[in-house]
C-alpha cells in the first residue's frame, strides 16, 4: 500500500569545466507521456511505500550514476540513504530512463559523466526538514565548540547530514569533528565532497584540494560557511 509522503526531486549536474558539455534527458526519446523532465519523472513514479516509511526517517535520498556515450545509465551507487528499500525504487525508476539522456561531451567527443540525483523524503509531509537540519546543526556545533564533546557533536551531525547531505556547512562541522577524533580518512572524504558540490554549482573554494580544505577549516582561514 503506498503512503502518503511529500517527494521533491533535484539534478545535481556533474562539474563544468572548459570545452565540456553535461548529459541531458531527453523527454523526446522517452516513451512514457508523462516524463517532460526527469524531475517530474521521478517525482511522478517513485513509490513510497508503507514498509519503506515503517523502516526511515525523513531525508534526503542522492544516487549517483553514470551517463555513457550512447546515453545509457550505468554506475549506479548510493551516496546518502532514506532507506533500502528507497535505494532500489530510486534505482529502479532511473533505469527506466536509460538510453533517453544525450550524452555529455568533452572538447566535441561524447563521453561517460556522473551525474547525480537528490530526491527528499518526508513521510505524511508533516516535516521541516531544513529547520530541523539547522537545528541539529547548531546543536552539534555547541556541543563540539562549547562543552568539548566531539562524539556527541557527531551524533548531531550525521543527523542532519541524512537530512540535507548536499549541504557544504554540515559537511565542514563534521569534517572538523571527524578530525578531532583523529578519523582523518573521514574528514578528507567530507571535504572532497565539498569540493564536488561546489564545482557542481560553478563555485570557487579558494582550496582546490580538500587536504588544504581541511587545514583552512581546523585553521578557521576558510572562513564561515553558511547554511544555505
Amino acid at each position: 500500500m503506498k503512503t502518503t509522503a511529500f517527494i521533491f526531486a533535484f539534478v545535481i549536474m556533474s562539474s563544468m569545466t572548459y570545452g565540456q558539455t553535461n548529459p541531458q534527458f531527453q523527454p523526446e526519446k522517452f516513451p512514457k507521456d508523462q516524463a517532460n523532465s526527469i524531475y517530474n519523472y521521478l517525482n511522478n513514479n517513485v513509490k513510497y511505500f508503507q514498509d519503506a516509511a515503517l523502516n526511515c526517517i525523513p531525508g534526503t535520498e542522492v544516487i549517483a550514476f553514470v551517463v555513457t556515450p550512447a546515453g545509457e545509465l550505468t554506475g549506479f551507487r548510493v551516496i546518502n540513504s532514506v532507506s533500502p528499500a528507497v535505494d532500489d525504487e530510486v534505482i529502479r525508476v532511473l533505469k527506466e530512463t536509460s538510453g533517453s539522456w544525450s550524452p555529455g561531451s568533452r572538447n566535441g567527443v561524447p563521453a561517460g559523466m556522473e551525474q547525480e540525483v537528490a530526491l527528499v523524503f518526508v513521510p505524511n509531509g508533516h516535516f521541516n526538514i531544513v529547520e530541523e537540519a539547522k537545528s541539529l546543526l547548531d546543536k552539534g556545533n555547541r556541543i563540539l565548540t562549547v562543552k568539548k564533546d566531539p562524539e556527541r557533536a557527531l551524533k548531531y551531525f550525521n543527523d542532519a547530514f541524512r537530512l540535507r547531505p548536499c549541504e557544504e556547512s554540515i559537511l565542514a562541522a563534521r569534517s572538523r569533528c571527524l578530525y578531532t577524533l583523529g578519523d582523518i580518512e573521514g574528514a578528507i572524504l567530507d571535504c572532497s565532497r565539498m569540493i564536488e558540490l561546489n564545482q557542481s554549482q560553478n563555485n570557487q573554494l579558494e582550496a582546490a584540494d580538500p587536504f588544504t580544505l581541511m587545514e583552512q577549516l581546523m585553521d578557521h582561514t576558510g572562513g564561515s560557511i553558511a547554511f544555505r
